[in-house]
């Protein structure tokens, strides 16, 4: 395991602060069973559903395969993207030609800044259409699209709801808000979309200054002109469909990304996935000042080398600073220590200064015989003068040091030295 102690000069410092998911919960785990058998919720402490039921199905929570199987958005053998939890809710196509649809929606833990950029990933699927209660198969070939919805604003959303013909249950025709509210469609073209597969989707937006609620819906629309679905006269045909959304994420993106790195005369080799370590990071391209486009680069001489990480909605500036530094590590061990117990030097701790982290970590003490009377694989781990519980003599005793440095050499390293130990 390669040490970086909290003396030691990283090699590679950044100024990617935009670490945190702003959606809690939004793999679905943690997640309190519902007290009936088809998991359906209406308020949790992380999501609330828009204006209709939603179904939260967790692995750990059973499921009533009787009472499942009359639900389009709940299919018990269905995998989680991610995890063990995920959200399904129902749509239906009514004979009108009007979508309807249930949602679910989280608040955010901070107004999205306005000119700052953000980055939305989820897992998402379409279920098959099915015809309910036995009604003749209609002749509609194509059928319409079905896709999500994704709604920002200001405040909880609240869509205005409407009984659907032919069902007990309460679906969306609209969204309706008194603030802002703002619209982030999810395209429905994927190949495979409504095959009941997962997919992925992201998008990169700026923010306005007022997103402080997300909401998932169905889409909400009529068909335009006549709908070819459903025969005539044929009241209260219904298409009944459903959707899953799991492993949701939003980041805030960074302004600018900045970083050293020490050189120590060998090829340097850097990987941006390390430095960017976020969903993102390979959704972006990234183009070098020199031309050279790709996420790994080899540095042979020290200097200053830009890029640019590219978004559809914004490009972000990153620097790179290769140092000529000198990489040896400086090591320290006292020369006299005291371990009276009056709080005054009574540990023998050997203090590590690097530019660079170092692994295979040994250190060994060795009384004046030879004898092994303490060692430590882990830095800033110091001996407190006993042996074997019992305490040790007074007298000189030696240490040896042994670390492989992190400059691509993999090379050992080798020091020793003495001490007094005084009483």
């Amino acid at each position: 395991m390669k040490s970086v102690i909290f003396f030691i000069l990283l090699s590679i410092i950044a100024s990617v602060t935009s670490g945190q998911n702003l959606i809690s919960n939004g793999g679905f785990e943690d997640v309190e069973c519902p007290n009936n058998p088809i998991n359906s919720f209406t308020v949790t402490p992380d999501w609330y559903v828009t204006g209709a039921d939603a179904y939260w199905m967790h692995f750990d929570c059973p499921v009533d395969p009787a009472v499942s199987q009359s639900i389009v958005a709940l299919d018990p053998t269905l995998e989680p993207a991610n995890g063990l939890g995920y959200i399904s809710f129902e749509g239906v196509l009514s004979k009108t030609g009007v979508f309807y649809t249930e949602g679910i929606g989280t608040e955010l833990p901070y107004i999205l800044h306005a000119d700052r950029f953000y980055y939305l990933e989820m897992a998402f699927l379409n279920f098959p259409m099915a015809v309910p209660q036995g009604t003749p198969e209609p002749d509609c070939d194509p059928l319409p699209g079905r896709f999500l919805e994704i709604y920002f604003s200001d405040e909880k959303i609240v869509s205005e709801a409407e009984t659907a013909a032919n069902t007990s249950g309460i679906f969306l025709t609209d969204v309706s808000m008194t603030g802002e509210l703002r619209l982030l469609n999810m395209q429905s073209e994927e190949p495979g979309f409504q095959t009941g597969k997962w997919h992925d989707y992201w998008n990169c937006f700026a923010g306005q200054g007022f997103e402080k609620h997300l909401a998932i819906s169905g889409n909400i629309y009529k068909i335009p002109g006549s709908n070819s679905c459903f025969e005539a006269g044929l009241a209260g045909n219904l298409y009944y469909f459903g959707h899953a959304v799991d492993d949701i994420k939003l980041y805030e993106l960074p302004l600018q990304i900045d970083t050293t790195m020490a050189w120590c005369g060998n090829n340097l080799k850097l990987d941006l996935s390390d430095l960017i370590a976020r969903p993102y990071f390979d959704k972006a391209e990234y183009v070098w000042d020199d031309g050279f486009v790709g996420t790994e680069r080899v540095f042979t001489s020290p200097g200053i080398y830009t890029l640019e990480m590219n978004f559809p909605c914004t490009a972000i500036p990153i620097t790179i600073r290769v140092d000529d530094k000198r990489c040896a590590v400086n090591v320290f061990v006292p020369n006299v220590f005291s371990p009276n117990n009056d709080g005054v030097n009574d540990i023998l701790t050997p203090f590590v200064f690097s530019e660079l982290p170092f692994e295979n970590y040994h250190f060994r003490i060795f009384n004046r015989w030879g004898g092994l009377v303490f060692q430590s694989d882990t830095p800033l781990e110091g001996w407190g003068g006993h042996i074997q519980n019992k305490i040790a003599n007074t007298g000189v005793y030696f240490w040896t040091l042994e670390y492989i440095l992190d400059d691509g050499s993999a090379a050992d390293v080798y020091q020793t030295g003495d001490f007094m130990l005084l009483r």
